[in-house]
C-alpha cells in the first residue's frame, strides 16, 4: 500500500510539473512583452532615392508617376506599439478581444508591430509610400494598428520636415483606414491643415500639382516641379463603411482639393503566412497585374495577416518583425525580384528597415536600378 501511495505522488507530481511547463511556457508565448529580431540600420541610406534618378537618368522626369518604382512599409505608423499599448476601441478586431486583451497582450502588440523605426528612418532608408491607419479617440488622432500607436501629428511632422529638407523627394500617404468614431472625414481633412513642421509648413504645401489628374497623366516633373519642390500624394479611403471604419465621406470642397481619392494603387498580396503560399501568393499577383489593362500603380504587399489559418505560424513566428525577415528572405531566394518589378511599382512590406540578409540595401538598389532604366520596357 505504501509503494502504491509513492507511485500516486510521483504520477501526480509528473503530471503537475508537465501541466506547469505547458502553462508557463504558453504564458510566456503570449504575455512576453518583446524580443523582436532587430538589425542594425545599414550604412547606405536612400534620402534622395528618386532625385538620383532625376539627376541620372535623363528621361526620368517625363515618366508617369504610375510607372515610378518605390519601396512601401505596411501599417507605418506601428514602430510605437509595445505591451502597455491600449486597444483602439474604433477598431471591432483581435486585439478588443476579452481573451487577448487579459491574457495574450504580448502576443497581440507583437503580431501588431509591423515596422521597427519612425517614419524619419523609413524615409532615410527610401520608403516612399506609407501605409496609414487612423483613430479618433477622447478628441486626438493617433495611428492604429490593432493597438494604439502613436499620435498621427508626430508621423505628419516627420513626413513635412523630410520633404521640406529634400527637394526633388514625393511620398504617398494612403489613409488605409479611418476607424473614425465620434470624427468625420471633413474634420480630419482639417485636421491635417494644422499639424506644421519646424518651418511652419503643413503637408498641404507640398500639393502643388493638378490633383484633378489622375497618377499616370502626372509626370515625375509635374510633381516636383522639374525636381525643384518636394510632393505628397494623398490617398483618402475610396469605401465607407460603417462596419470597418469610416463612416463619413471627405466632401468639403476647401480640403478635398489636395487629395487624391481615385488613385488608390490596385494589387495587394501577403496575408500568407507560410513562405512557399506567399511565393504562390506573389506569383498569383504578377499574373493578375499582367491581365490587368489599368493604367493605375500596382503594388504588391509581402506582408502578412495573422489568422486562425495559420494558428500554429502565428504561435511559433514570434512576431510579425520576425517572421517578416524570414519571409522577405525566402522571396528574394525565389524569385528575381528585379525582374517582378515590370510588372507591379510598389513593393509594400513590414518592417521595410530590415538589414537581415541585407534586405534594405538589396531591394532599394533593385529600385534604384528600375528608376535609372531609359525606358519602362527596356
Amino acid at each position: 500500500m505504501k509503494n502504491k501511495n509513492q507511485k500516486l505522488r510521483l504520477t501526480m507530481t509528473i503530471l503537475i510539473s508537465v501541466f506547469a511547463f505547458i502553462f508557463l511556457g504558453l504564458a510566456f508565448v503570449l504575455q512576453y512583452p518583446s524580443g523582436f529580431n532587430y538589425t542594425p540600420l545599414g550604412e547606405t541610406t536612400y534620402e534622395h532615392a528618386l532625385r538620383y534618378a532625376y539627376e541620372n537618368n535623363p528621361n526620368f522626369g517625363e515618366r508617369k508617376i504610375s510607372e515610378i518604382a518605390i519601396l512601401g512599409s505596411h501599417d507605418s505608423c506601428s514602430y510605437d506599439i509595445t505591451f502597455f499599448s491600449k486597444p483602439n476601441p474604433n477598431q471591432h478586431e483581435i486585439a478588443n478581444n476579452f481573451f487577448v486583451h487579459t491574457l495574450a497582450q504580448g502576443l497581440g502588440t507583437r503580431l501588431a508591430k509591423a515596422q521597427a523605426h519612425d517614419l524619419t528612418t523609413q524615409l532615410m532608408y527610401g520608403v516612399r509610400y506609407f501605409d496609414f491607419r487612423i483613430t479618433f479617440v477622447d478628441d486626438q488622432y493617433y495611428t492604429s494598428h490593432g493597438y494604439i500607436s502613436n499620435l498621427l501629428e508626430k508621423n505628419l511632422k516627420q513626413i513635412i520636415n523630410f520633404l521640406d529638407k529634400n527637394k526633388g523627394e514625393y511620398v504617398f500617404i494612403d489613409i488605409f483606414y479611418f476607424y473614425e468614431g465620434d470624427g468625420t472625414y471633413n474634420n480630419l481633412a482639417k485636421y491635417f491643415e494644422t499639424v506644421k513642421g519646424d518651418s511652419g509648413k503643413s503637408i498641404y504645401d507640398f500639393v502643388n500639382y493638378d490633383t484633378t489628374k489622375h497618377l499616370h497623366e502626372l509626370t515625375y516633373n509635374d510633381l516636383t516641379n522639374s525636381g525643384e519642390e518636394s510632393a505628397v500624394i494623398i490617398l483618402p479611403k475610396e469605401t465607407h463603411n460603417s462596419d470597418i471604419d469610416n463612416k463619413t465621406k471627405l466632401d468639403d470642397p476647401q480640403y478635398l482639393k489636395y487629395f487624391m481619392p481615385n488613385d488608390r494603387p490596385q494589387g495587394g498580396g501577403g496575408g500568407c503566412m507560410r513562405n512557399e503560399d506567399n511565393l504562390a501568393n506573389m506569383k498569383d499577383k504578377i499574373e493578375e497585374f499582367d491581365k490587368n489593362t489599368s493604367p493605375k500603380i500596382k503594388k504588391y504587399g509581402a506582408q502578412f495577416t495573422p489568422s486562425e489559418k495559420y494558428i500554429w505560424e502565428v504561435a511559433t513566428g514570434w512576431s510579425l518583425i520576425d517572421m517578416s525577415v524570414k519571409s522577405n528572405k525566402y522571396i528574394f531566394d525565389n524569385v528575381d525580384v528585379a525582374e517582378a518589378f515590370n510588372h507591379f511599382q510598389i513593393y509594400q512590406t513590414d518592417y521595410a528597415t530590415s538589414m537581415y540578409e541585407n534586405f534594405n540595401y538589396k531591394i532599394n538598389e533593385i529600385i534604384k536600378n528600375q528608376n535609372l532604366k531609359t525606358s519602362i520596357n527596356s
